[in-house]
């Protein structure tokens, strides 16, 4: 199972998701992509696993078919997808 996050560098919400989960959470997904920035493999997953805006979270199983996604900022539902994945 891997947790992928999926953000932009010019994006707000994402910095903002960032802090929340270095200074509260202290661990990091498993795979980072930067989408929307002219990086293939980042932009050919977003679209595989139906990525539209950032940040995105997408939690994968060993096969990379998707189990669970949670979009935008909300604290509660970014902590539980990383509880789901085991990283806290």
């Amino acid at each position: 199972m891997k947790l992928l996050k999926f953000k932009q560098n010019n994006c707000t919400p994402c910095k903002m998701v960032d802090k929340f989960i270095e200074e509260e959470l202290r661990t990091e997904a498993d795979e980072t992509h930067i989408i929307f920035a002219g990086n293939k493999k980042a932009d050919d997953l977003a679209l595989k696993y139906g990525v539209m805006q950032s940040p995105t979270f997408v939690l994968v199983d060993d096969n990379g078919e998707k189990i669970d996604m949670v979009r935008g900022v909300g604290q509660t539902k970014v902590r539980a997808i990383f509880e789901k994945r085991g990283l806290l």
